[in-house]
């Protein structure tokens, strides 16, 4: 997996309520983040439609204990595709470390 800032990996599209949808994670960290941590982000892949929720995101190890949890604690507006705020989610959501020490003993 890359270490250097802002190299994203996109996830197939996926749907759900009728919203297509991506995450993007940064291994080495988006552009703003911390040294050290890996970002993650939720893309509203949709044209037309803004979208309004309470999203988070959880890795967890081979025993389905959580490695790292964020959950956003208000509701957060998805832009349309191609549009300022389109994508939501946490430059430091985990040290790069430690999700690679859970990957290493089978998480």
């Amino acid at each position: 997996l890359a270490t250097n800032r802002g190299i994203r990996i996109r996830s197939p599209e996926f749907a759900c309520f009728g919203v297509r949808w991506c995450i993007d994670i940064f291994p080495g960290g988006a552009a703003e983040s911390k040294h050290g941590s890996v970002s993650v982000f939720l893309t509203n892949m949709t044209d037309e439609k803004s979208v309004d929720l309470y999203f988070g995101f959880s890795i967890k190890d081979s025993d389905f204990r959580d490695v790292n949890y964020r959950v956003e604690k208000v509701n957060r507006v998805f832009e349309p595709w191609g549009n300022t705020g389109d994508s939501r989610g946490c430059a430091n959501f985990a040290k790069r470390v430690d999700l690679m020490s859970a990957l290493a003993t089978g998480a």
